[in-house]
């Protein structure tokens, strides 16, 4: 309703335009062209294509009943239950290496590696060490190289990265390692990266090392009031939001909403509290353990599989060389420009 309203009070303003100004006249082709161009403009940007994905697999994704593992075998085993949208926890080693894992805390290492040595188990350890004992004693873990070769294996998946710090030395530090090892390998891998960022100056940080195609702010670190919330997403066209579920008040959600973003919840593994929050207008949910077979999102699924089919076609095209292309999604250009033709030949009748 509001694009149809724009567009009619584009098109009065431009018609008394073109009767003001002397010598044009009716050039039915130039006006309808500038129409069009006008109407393009004022059409409201799209949510980033990712945000499709009501699910984020938290952790990689749980596996034999364990959260946050942050294993490949994790991964994997989310993935074929059709996630496609990852967060992956990444913190430094001793020798400053991004590994997947949640934290140093002796009770994780416990946990997680019980096969560490004593002395190994509370606070970061070399990056060898962390990857020689296995998760839970079965499973792999891994860093970010390893996470790089999977964006370049699976080519439909996304990786929302929790790196934990917000002092800025570190941030540098984690955020030139994520960009260089990319681009080692492809710096289009990039734009399937997405950084999550807890502070104003973080922000400008991350900006400042790569133009990352996506952020998403995360309030889970931060006290930030709704407006402080609201001029920033508009400041830094944030489109996406993540908070703990807990600050997912309809107030917050809403104004987040309403400044052009999209709001995620986390930790979410309840499906009466995912209806809950979703009545108040969150979007999607960080998960350990529900997938998109554990309620009704029949057309969620179904958006899904197209979305990955559609990806993994134009990927194999273009490994391919042939010159066929992908399905496009619906081509709001051209819909514009009928609706523009369709109403300047209304005008052309009328006079």
């Amino acid at each position: 309703m509001k694009f149809k309203t724009t567009m009619i009070g584009l098109i009065g303003f431009a018609v008394l335009g073109w009767l003001s100004i002397p010598g044009i006249g009716w050039d039915w082709d130039h006006l309808e062209a500038v129409l069009t161009a006008e109407a393009e403009a004022s059409e409201p940007p799209e949510a980033p294509e990712w945000t499709q994905y009501e699910l984020i697999a938290h952790g990689l994704g749980g596996i034999s009943g364990y959260a946050v593992t942050n294993s490949y075998e994790a991964f994997v085993a989310n993935y074929e239950k059709g996630h496609r949208l990852f967060e992956v926890d990444l913190i430094l080693t001793s020798d400053e290496k991004l590994a997947a894992r949640h934290d140093w805390h002796y009770y994780s290492s416990e946990e997680l590696q019980p096969t560490l040595p004593e002395e190994s188990k509370e606070g970061p350890i070399p990056f060898k060490e962390f990857v020689s004992h296995p998760i839970l004693e079965k499973y792999n873990p891994i860093g970010i190289k390893k996470i790089v070769e999977l964006l370049q294996k699976y080519p439909d998946v996304y990786f929302v990265t929790d790196t934990k710090e917000t002092d800025p030395g570190l941030v540098r530090i984690q955020f030139e390692q994520i960009v260089q090892t990319a681009k080692k390998t492809d710096p289009a891998l990039l734009d399937r990266i997405i950084p999550e960022l807890y502070t104003e100056e973080m922000i400008r940080i991350v900006r400042d090392i790569h133009p990352f195609k996506h952020l998403f702010f995360s309030l889970y670190l931060s006290n930030y009031s709704l407006q402080e919330t609201v001029d920033i997403i508009r400041d830094y066209d944030v489109k996406a939001v993540a908070m703990p579920t807990e600050r997912a008040t309809p107030e917050l959600v809403q104004a987040i909403r309403g400044a052009g973003a999209v709001v995620y919840a986390h930790t979410v593994n309840d499906i009466g509290e995912l209806n809950a929050l979703r009545a108040v207008g969150v979007n999607g949910f960080y998960t350990d353990f529900l997938t998109y077979t554990d309620f009704e999102l029949a057309e969620l699924r179904s958006a899904t599989a197209a979305k990955s089919a559609e990806t993994l076609q134009a990927q194999a095209q273009q490994q391919s060389g042939s010159g066929e292309t992908a399905a496009q999604p619906e081509d709001k250009p051209g819909l514009i420009k009928s609706a523009v033709k369709g109403i300047v030949n209304r005008i052309r009748a009328f006079f």
